[in-house]
């Protein structure tokens, strides 16, 4: 029996054998798998990383080109408040006109009108006891107390009312104004 014995001896090595190379093949099979999820897992993680990365740049630039359009906005805003500051002012000087500045600017804004015979020139009342009408037009008379206007004049006849508060005034030559105004304040 010592044949058997051997025999039994080499098939149990050679089982042995066998089982170390398939434990091995299997430690090697799983280390590869390991390693090649472990790539996957790697490659993944980075192209999640550059996308998040990309919506992050693509949300900053969004996020700064609203900030920058929210600026813009308010100093357009701020830049028309300071140029309604300025018709504002302008009105208001208007009509603080001395005597003489509001004779002149009468006569300059009646000149070549064509002012009715029966024709009365309505003022603020601040002058209409010291306006000289006839120097503004030979063919005006002041009108009563009863036709007084807030600010500019107003021509009145039998058959019409015209002229113009400084306020229409002002706004009537808005259009052309706003950009001398504008290259001036900035």
């Amino acid at each position: 029996m010592p044949g058997l014995e051997y025999l039994i001896e080499k098939i149990l090595n050679d089982a042995q054998d066998e089982a170390r190379r398939i434990a091995d093949e299997g430690r090697d099979e799983a280390a590869a798998v390991a390693a090649d999820f472990e790539r996957k897992a790697q490659a993944e993680k980075t192209e999640t990383l550059k996308k998040a990365g990309l919506e992050a740049s693509a949300r900053k630039a969004r996020l700064i080109s609203a900030a920058e359009l929210a600026v813009r906005d308010k100093k357009l805003a701020a830049k028309q408040q300071m140029i309604e500051k300025v018709f504002a002012a302008a009105v208001r000087k208007l009509g603080e006109m001395d005597d003489g500045q509001y004779a002149a600017f009468l006569a300059k804004q009646l000149s070549g009108a064509d002012i009715p015979e029966d024709a009365e020139l309505a003022v603020p009342l601040r002058y209409r006891d010291k306006l000289d009408v006839s120097a503004v037009s030979p063919r005006l008379r002041l009108a009563g107390p009863d036709r007084i206007v807030d600010s500019g004049f107003m021509l009145v006849s039998s058959d019409s009312e015209s002229g113009s508060t400084f306020e229409a005034l002002v706004g009537y030559h808005r259009g052309a104004l706003e950009r001398v105004i504008a290259e001036r304040l900035f």
